[in-house]
């Protein structure tokens, strides 16, 4: 049964998001480190004590990108849940959601990897994320139609694909080159495919 949302509720929800967007529209305009709590609430035309009611700090709000990220991973997964082979479900899901975040730019995915930001941060790979799960749910359903091998466990192929993703996000943030970014992850992730179908 789902519960309806007060006015209230739904008022905090749309104070927080439009925090959220003043915020990642200056992140890419002036960059991270540029940018102030205040220039941010100013943007967003709302109290510094009302920034503070939603995020602890500015890298609590660049956290909230990863909810935003398995927003469009979950949607993503809806459109490829019906495909029947893993490797094309997979590939497909890869290269869905990663339009919609190359279409947002680098700037806070970049962000992201600083090594300012990631000092205290497991949760890039952390398990529980929904692209994890999403990633887990495929692979056992890539052992249960055996086009990988029952030999290792779902979590062993979430593992590898994890590393694949992680390396492949990061090598799109630090370039300097223009590039299809859902074609460059679709290809990195069917050539890592290649190799786990052969254990």
């Amino acid at each position: 049964m789902t519960t309806k949302m007060t006015s209230r509720q739904l008022h905090a929800l749309e104070t927080k998001d439009a925090i959220y967007r003043a915020a990642i529209d200056l992140f890419k305009k002036k960059g991270f480190e540029n940018v102030l709590v205040e220039n941010i609430t100013s943007e967003a035309y709302t109290a510094k004590g009302t920034f503070y009611v939603h995020f602890k700090s500015k890298k609590d709000l660049l956290f909230h990108t990863f909810d935003k990220f398995d927003d469009i991973y979950t949607d993503a997964y809806e459109k490829v849940k019906e495909i029947p082979t893993f490797e094309e479900r997979l590939l497909t899901f890869i290269e869905i959601s990663y339009r919609e975040i190359d279409a947002g730019g680098k700037e806070i995915p970049k962000a992201l990897y600083s090594s300012t930001i990631f000092e205290d941060v497991p949760r890039l790979v952390d398990d529980e994320r929904s692209l994890f799960k999403l990633i887990l749910e495929m692979t056992q359903f890539g052992i249960e139609t055996g086009e990988l091998s029952d030999k290792e466990t779902a979590e062993f192929y979430r593992d590898i694909i994890k590393i694949q993703i992680t390396g492949m996000d990061y090598l799109w943030c630090i370039s300097s080159e223009e590039m299809d970014f859902s074609q460059y992850a679709r290809e990195s992730i069917r050539i890592c495919l290649q190799g786990l179908k052969k254990l």
